[in-house]
């Protein structure tokens, strides 16, 4: 018994032996896999438990001044298969996905049926398809395997053209071609980060490590624009290029105690959601970026100068000659409709040339230059977006001896609408020329990264001064070039314009080619906008005679205007000439529509 038990016990002990140091190299293995660094098994886990995966962040939107968002980024989805690589791909199966597509989309099985028996590694079934129709597609194609889809960042500008020059676009590749987009495109842009991601349940991936997606978007852009006087300023201009076929239209809507502009555009525009399908041409704000001579809206310019002098008074009278003249040089100067004595105040109101002409005698060269020069016509304007045109006139040192009297009428010079736009403004808020305004702020979140400051660039003329050229403006709205406005019971004021276009090559005006201006100021005793409008090349010897502001520009200008008034009652009771207008809103409506 006793041999038995010494033979079992030395069994016992080997198998304890054994257990002991097979659990220990157990032990060991699991400290050195758990505890001790161990870069294959490292590399093993990091493959099949995390992966890296990048995290873009979107595109900064661009809002109106009332936060209704003009351009944004959504997600788009391409959906697409490998039809090299679908084995089991037979004919239920291409013929559940054409069902599912062909239900979503107006095309037929065949279709897509078609596309399926293409054998390639990569056949398109839909592309741009958005969110939720995207979202749709997937939920119907659970049980198909190895049915693809991309998501693609796409911008959409969701007014089309409106505001589209000044919007601007991106390619799709995202670079940005113009407009804001392309001014503020580093402000704008997003950017991407690596994050890792780890397996969790049901094998799905989640971020290992906490980040703010907000971080890594673009800042938001908000701008002055108000889209409703946008589209108001656009369908005027398209208006008004239809009727006249003209070469284009452009015209400017600015608040003249601010500097903000509400609406700015030319025509024909584009579509930044189809920017491809236009020229180039049409990318361009003229407003901004095309030069020409301006003709007699120029006039506020030497009007200030001889107010300013002291020499001359608004009541005094010139002679002009019955509307023909000859310049120092023997060259003749007509008025477009002749005249005799004239009120300085009614040589504004009828656009006499000759009176302007004879007027400027009185000034040297360097003067009117000096003051052309305060207006800041031949400077660039502080506006933050490209193709910023600057004005051009020859310094006065280099004038030959009738540039003074062509100069004063707003010919041998050039400027924008913009600029032109600010030097009325300098005449309705009291003197100052102001900063124009295009840019409220741009932020993300609550963090201001910069807005944009109220400025007067300089004091041109005292308050007094501007009254009394404002009261020629009003008068030439009631009685001069621009009284077929026609809006009799409101206090508006402006000035008309047409001039013809100089041909560099022959070095002569054209005959038949004409740039048609209006630029008005509402209301009249308390302004508060500036409108500009320009017809480039309206048609030529028509009945109508489209050439003329007054059959052209001004007609844009009252359908502008009214319509504004027509969503904006306060500005109406403001524009109302007296109380007794304020209540016949029958008659208030037959005039302006």
């Amino acid at each position: 018994m006793k041999k038995y038990f010494i033979k079992f016990s030395k069994k016992t002990n080997r198998f304890s032996l054994l257990f002991l140091i097979f659990g220990t190299a157990i032990l060991v293995n699991f400290f050195k896999t758990q505890i001790t660094p161990n870069s294959y098994i490292e590399e093993i886990i990091s493959k099949s438990g995390f992966k890296t995966i990048a995290v873009y962040g979107q595109r900064g939107r661009i809002y109106d001044t009332n936060n209704n968002e003009l351009a944004s980024q959504i997600n788009k989805y391409d959906f697409w298969i490998n039809t090299n690589e679908y084995t089991d791909l037979n004919k239920n199966n291409k013929l559940e996905i054409a069902k599912i597509f062909s239900s979503v989309f107006d095309k037929s099985h065949e279709h897509y049926l078609d596309l399926l028996n293409n054998k390639k590694n990569y056949v398109p079934l839909e592309k741009n398809v958005p969110v939720n129709i995207a979202k749709n597609i997937i939920s119907k194609s659970k049980n198909i395997k190895k049915l693809n889809y991309d998501i693609i960042n796409s911008r959409i500008y969701k007014y089309n053209s409106l505001a589209s020059q000044t919007i601007g676009c991106i390619d799709l590749n995202e670079n940005a071609i113009t407009g804001i987009e392309k001014y503020f495109n580093s402000e704008l842009s997003s950017n991407k980060i690596e994050i890792m991601h780890k397996k969790g349940p049901q094998g799905k991936f989640y971020p290992a490590e906490e980040y703010n997606l907000n971080e890594i978007n673009g800042y938001d852009i908000k701008l002055t624009l108000d889209i409703d006087l946008q589209n108001i300023l656009q369908n005027a201009l398209n208006q008004a290029l239809k009727e006249t076929s003209a070469k284009s239209a452009n015209g400017i809507l600015i608040e003249s105690n601010s500097g903000k502009i509400r609406a700015i555009a030319s025509v024909p525009d584009f579509d930044p959601n189809q920017y491809n399908k236009y020229s180039p041409n049409t990318y361009k704000n003229t407003v901004i970026s095309d030069l020409y001579e301006p003709g007699s809206t120029f006039k506020i310019i030497p009007l200030a100068l001889i107010l300013e002098s002291g020499k001359y008074h608004l009541q005094d009278f010139i002679f002009c000659e019955n509307g023909k003249y000859q310049l120092p040089n023997n060259m003749p100067l007509n008025d477009h409709e002749p005249h005799g004595m004239l009120t300085i105040e009614h040589i504004m109101s009828f656009s006499s040339n000759i009176g302007f002409s004879k007027l400027t005698d009185a000034f040297s060269n360097k003067e009117l230059y000096k003051k052309i020069e305060s207006f800041g016509l031949i400077s660039e304007p502080d506006l933050l977006i490209n193709n910023i045109a600057n004005g051009h006139v020859r310094n006065s040192n280099d004038w030959a001896s009738i540039d003074k009297h062509y100069i004063s009428i707003g010919q041998s010079i050039s400027v924008s609408n913009l600029q032109l736009a600010l030097a009325y403004c300098t005449i309705a808020n009291g003197g100052k020329l102001l900063s124009p305004q295009l840019i409220e702020k741009i932020y993300k979140g609550d963090y201001i990264h910069y807005s944009d400051k109220y400025n007067i660039v300089r004091e041109v003329l005292s308050p007094d001064i501007c009254k009394q050229i404002l009261s020629t403006l009003e008068n030439t709205v009631l009685e001069g070039t621009a009284k077929n406005l026609g809006l009799n019971h409101y206090k508006i004021a402006g000035k008309t314009g047409t001039a013809q276009k100089f041909d560099i090559n022959n070095n002569v005006y054209h005959d038949s080619l004409f740039v048609a201006s209006f630029a008005s100021i509402f209301p009249s005793d308390n302004p508060k906008y500036v409108l500009l409008i320009s017809i480039d090349e309206p048609i030529y010897g028509s009945t109508e005679n489209y050439q003329y502001a007054s059959k052209s520009a001004i007609p844009a200008t009252r359908q502008v205007i009214a319509e504004i008034l027509n969503i904006d009652d306060e500005l109406k009771q403001l524009c109302l000439k007296d109380d007794l207008f304020k209540n016949n809103e029958i008659a208030i409506k037959n005039e302006t529509e």
